[in-house]
């Protein structure tokens, strides 16, 4: 522009240098905790009467099975929360709750008697983020 040259490794010496990641990656993390690792969704089934049927799944990541398939016309929270209990009874809960699509204008807060239990709520706009 000016016409005066000057040598990359000036400029690369000057130039403000990116930071590192500063944390791990999605994929990193559920290849690290995969065994601490079950996830939820609830879906919306419309009936041949065109009633709703809400579906509850929920996933265990490690071993990739199903723990529990669940059915009502009427969630509650307390009904989530019984389906989560039921599919990890004893010492077998989660360390990671990971929440999926949840119905729109419902908000469902799942508390769990451990306190070690963290819950995060998926990106719907992040195909990587959704995948096992």
């Amino acid at each position: 522009m000016l016409g005066i040259e000057i040598a990359q490794s000036t400029v690369a010496r000057y130039m403000a240098r990116r930071p590192g990641p500063p944390s791990q990656g999605w994929k990193t993390f559920q290849r690290n905790h995969a065994a601490g690792i079950a996830s939820i969704d609830l879906f919306v089934v419309r009936t041949i009467s065109f009633k709703l049927l809400y579906g509850l799944v929920v996933l265990r990541h490690a071993r990739r099975c199903l723990m529990v398939i669940g059915v009502t016309s009427n969630p509650t929270a307390e009904w989530i929360a019984g389906q989560v209990t039921d599919a990890f009874p004893w010492d077998e809960a989660p360390r990671h709750l990971i929440r999926y699509m949840f119905p729109p204008g419902r908000c469902y807060s799942l508390s769990s008697s451990s306190s070690d239990l963290a819950s995060f709520k998926s990106a719907v706009s992040k195909p990587s983020v959704n995948q096992l």
